[in-house]
């Protein structure tokens, strides 16, 4: 568990932190071996439980071999249970006013399931809802010839296993309802070889081929985990085949304890009792910093894309790992760890960022505790500017998981977008028009994202068609804004005129084509590719050779490119001059940042370009040097 270190630092928590579990916690270092290592190197970070008695209660001791164990069962009751009974937060859910189109449902004396049309019953009660991964594995789903029949029964032991699994959940929790998408949203037996950007290969999978049905159902996933009274999250899971429950280790469930020889910390807290003498160091549990990462965000369906919206629109989800299981809601997290309660110091605002700063916004308070590095300053801009800078680094997040369709990329995040917006009033709903994934009133300066690798993968503008190139969604890959720069002062050097998007449906689903017009100043940019991987950019100089080195470059004011796609990606129409459009200018001018994005002319359409990149000048200096002698010009972005 442990490497070699050469020193450590501890440190203690907050003190305006009242969780005692919180207590401290410990870095190690090892000293760099050569000089392209940093001279300190962190080995491990670990927070450290203090073991007095009364705190020992909320650590479990006695976990089981296997996560189906029936003492997990009775856990999950009573987090279901107390949630719904003292969560004062999460009380004023209201019951569903809406249900799907269809449910399964579980009847507590009946052994198969059956498909209902809600419309068709009036007193319906709660329902659960079902998220996990497909996989490549065949399973049974509702195909439109066995429509009929699935309204009459559907056997249980032609379920696969994770299926089982949850319809037994629901009958212990006493839920009659249950929704699981392959099974309430019709398919055609169909397939096709689907082409993933951040998959391995080619893979033949299930593909929906009912597109009324999809194109009427997928729009409603925010409505359905919003209303749905509990998401049992198949976590841990692959593919649908696998169940929920898992054998594991029970060592890994109980903190590693030990008494750490630290030398000038002192180990006096509320927790222990104090004396004249010097007490010895007590024991602690030590956790690990990846604690939290292990026991949920590094499991199989947090790669999936559609997870992100269903995790932060449900009011309460059961985490089904593969080493324990783990419950979150508006306002408790736990696992069997911590079937407590989660310590303070493991529900930072980082590890939650998604569900803090998302459930900020739909109550209609941005406070501080949702604030983080990424954040920083949110609650000193307007509402709608918080809003806009909440949405990119949700965007963020969401790129980092994969479709198994890329066309769904829109489609997946569509739920999310409606429910922000109805967080807002009338007046400022009608500024904030959603276009391809972005929101109008945050132009131009939301057109400075950057796409960067997912998985290994370089970005890589999405094929066939899916977005305008000025869109974050024409593109495969993680995609950033550079928010720490939005704390300073600056102007908008370029006007939106106008912004149009056609979709295949309403606005927030697929689209078929976009554009936006601005006037801004633009100058044409000479490029040189000094490697696969490094595209600079500059004004032709007369001491700059045909092939410069990057040294020359960088010493005659050039600057490397962030292009949308990666090497050998890049599109072969690209001339050997590209067309700089400055978006912003800073007031300071020691400022850097991502303020240019990079164009490349269309064929035949005069004064429309392509995005293919963005860039960052250093200073004013190199502004001035690049745009104070640019013309403005009116262009238009598809």
């Amino acid at each position: 568990m442990f490497r070699p270190a050469t020193f450590c630092l501890t440190a203690t928590t907050a003190k305006d932190d009242e969780d005692p579990m919180s207590a401290a916690s410990v870095v190690f270092f090892r000293k760099g071996h050569n000089e392209s290592e940093p001279d300190m190197i962190q080995i491990e970070t670990f927070y450290c439980i203090p073991m007095a008695p009364k705190l020992l209660k909320r650590i479990e001791f006695n976990a089981q071999p296997h996560s189906s164990s029936p003492r997990i069962l009775l856990l999950a009751k009573k987090w279901f249970k107390s949630c719904k009974l003292h969560h004062t937060s999460c009380r004023e859910m209201p019951k569903p006013k809406w249900y799907p189109k269809r449910l399964l449902e579980v009847h507590p004396e009946k052994r198969n399931p059956r498909l209902i049309l809600t419309a068709d019953h009036a007193n319906l009660t709660e329902y659960a809802s079902l998220s996990h991964c497909w996989g490549l594995k065949p399973f049974v789903k509702l195909l439109s010839k066995d429509y009929t029949k699935f309204l009459r029964e559907i056997s249980f032991d032609e379920l696969p296993k994770t299926f089982q699994d949850a319809l037994s959940i629901c009958k212990s929790l006493g839920l009659g309802y249950i929704w699981i998408d392959s099974f309430c949203i019709v398919r055609h037996q169909a397939s096709m070889s689907i082409r993933r950007s951040l998959a391995f290969a080619d893979q033949t999978q299930q593909i929906q081929d009912d597109a009324n049905d999809w194109k009427a159902e997928s729009v409603q996933m925010n409505k359905v985990y919003r209303n749905s009274t509990l998401t049992l999250s198949a976590s841990g899971a692959e593919d649908a085949t696998q169940g929920l429950y898992f054998p594991r280790d029970p060592s890994l469930i109980t903190p590693l304890p030990l008494c750490p020889p630290f030398q000038n910390f002192s180990w006096h807290n509320n927790c222990h009792q104090q004396s004249t003498k010097t007490p010895a160091p007590p024991t602690w549990h030590l956790l690990h910093d990846h604690f939290f990462g292990d026991i949920l965000q590094d499991t199989p369906i947090f790669r999936r894309a559609w997870i992100f919206q269903e995790r932060l629109l449900s009011p309460r989800i059961l985490h089904f790992g593969t080493d324990q299981v783990f419950w979150e809601c508006r306002t408790s997290n736990a696992c069997e760890t911590f079937p407590d309660g989660l310590p303070n110091s493991l529900t930072a605002p980082s590890r939650f960022l998604q569900k803090h700063a998302y459930e900020s916004l739909q109550s209609g308070s941005i406070t501080p505790s949702i604030e983080s590095k990424r954040l920083r300053g949110i609650t000193n801009r307007p509402a709608a500017e918080q809003m806009a800078m909440i949405w990119q680094a949700l965007v963020t997040d969401y790129t980092k998981g994969r479709l198994t369709l890329l066309s769904d990329k829109l489609i997946a995040i569509a739920g999310m977008a409606q429910d922000v917006r109805n967080v807002w009033g009338p007046r400022i709903q009608q500024e904030l028009q959603y276009v391809a994934g972005m929101w109008s009133s945050h132009l131009p300066e939301a057109l400075l994202w950057e796409a960067s690798e997912n998985a290994g993968m370089p970005p890589s503008r999405a094929m066939p068609w899916r977005a305008p190139t000025w869109s974050w969604a024409s593109v495969e890959g993680i995609v950033t804004w550079e928010q720490e720069v939005w704390r300073y002062a600056y102007t908008c050097v370029t006007k939106v005129l106008e912004v149009d998007v056609k979709c295949k449906g309403d606005v927030w689903g697929a689209v078929e084509e976009g554009r936006v017009v601005v006037r801004g100043p633009v100058r044409k940019v000479r490029r040189w590719e000094t490697s696969p991987y490094d595209v600079w950019l500059g004004v032709e100089k007369d001491d700059l050779t045909p092939e410069p080195e990057p040294s020359s470059l960088s010493n005659n004011g050039g600057v490397l490119m962030l292009p949308d796609e990666g090497p050998y990606r890049r599109s072969e129409t690209w001339g050997e001059s590209l067309y700089a459009l400055l978006v912003v200018r800073f007031h300071d001018p020691a400022v850097s940042g991502r303020c240019v994005v990079l164009l490349n002319a269309v064929p035949g359409l005069p004064n429309t370009f392509h995005r293919v990149g963005v860039t960052a000048l250093m200073n004013s200096a190199q502004i001035a040097e690049w745009f104070d002698n640019a013309s403005l010009r009116t262009i238009t972005f598809i």
